[in-house]
């Protein structure tokens, strides 16, 4: 026979904290690092997607729920950026857009233009021409000269992003696949989130990454907040 169990409503929350939200530090350093690497100015989530390696710019816009709270959590000054779209010449614009039109094969679409590693933006091309079917109308004309699409350089190509265990910071996937495995408890203590509120889980490098410890689920494990920062000096902070 079921016994009627009393609930207090006013405790219950409809908001439910995720044990796999990456902490805030590790959004801080990923966004410090992304403007050290675009030589401390300002920048876009389209920069930061661009450059990012531990999240994505939407994951950081969740979390300090504009993009200028975000780029304020960086803690130092970043200097201005303003694209000046004066100082770019039609036959710049239409340049770029026979580089990717070439590449395809077709005229690109929006979705297409915005995937490419194009100079400028889509809206570049909306306010200089009037619209972006009018922007590939022009090219199609002739009315402005450009370079032949097989003489336009290729725009460099990002450099190659080092193995995922090479990197300190733990993927996403990776750390939901390792707090999975240890049931979302610590290893140590055994407390969890969901007996113990208020317990944090960080994915901690069993050999520490600065001791050549890779980033692979055999050398990560979960610890909770208390046992981590406990570890001493000796060992890596979670990321």
């Amino acid at each position: 026979m079921n016994k009627d169990v009393k609930v207090d409503r006013s405790q219950l929350k409809l908001d439910r904290r995720r044990v796999d939200a990456l902490p805030r530090d590790v959004l801080v350093a990923e966004l410090r690092r992304v403007a050290e690497l675009l030589g401390g100015r300002r920048f876009s989530r389209r920069d930061f997607d661009r450059h990012a390696i531990a999240c994505k710019g939407s994951v950081v816009l969740s979390h300090f729920g504009s993009w200028h709270a975000a780029l304020d959590s960086i803690g130092v000054p970043l200097k201005d950026y303003r694209y000046d779209r004066k100082q770019i010449t039609d036959a710049q614009l239409l340049n770029e857009l026979a580089r990717v039109w070439s590449g395809l094969g077709h005229r690109p679409s929006k979705l297409e233009w915005e995937a490419s590693d194009a100079a400028y933006s889509y809206t570049t091309y909306k306010q200089r021409f009037g619209g972006w079917v009018n922007a590939c109308a022009v090219l199609v004309s002739g009315a402005i000269d450009i370079k032949p699409p097989a003489a336009i350089e290729p725009r460099p190509q990002p450099s190659t992003k080092p193995p995922p265990e090479m990197n300190r910071t733990v993927p996403l996937k990776l750390r939901l696949r390792v707090l999975t495995r240890d049931k979302f408890r610590c290893v140590l203590c055994s407390r969890t989130p969901a007996i113990n509120p208020g317990t944090v889980l960080h994915v901690d490098h069993i050999v520490p990454f600065s001791g050549g410890g890779p980033t692979a689920e055999s050398n990560l494990r979960t610890l909770c907040d208390q046992c981590n920062w406990g570890k001493g000096a000796d060992h890596e902070r979670a990321v």
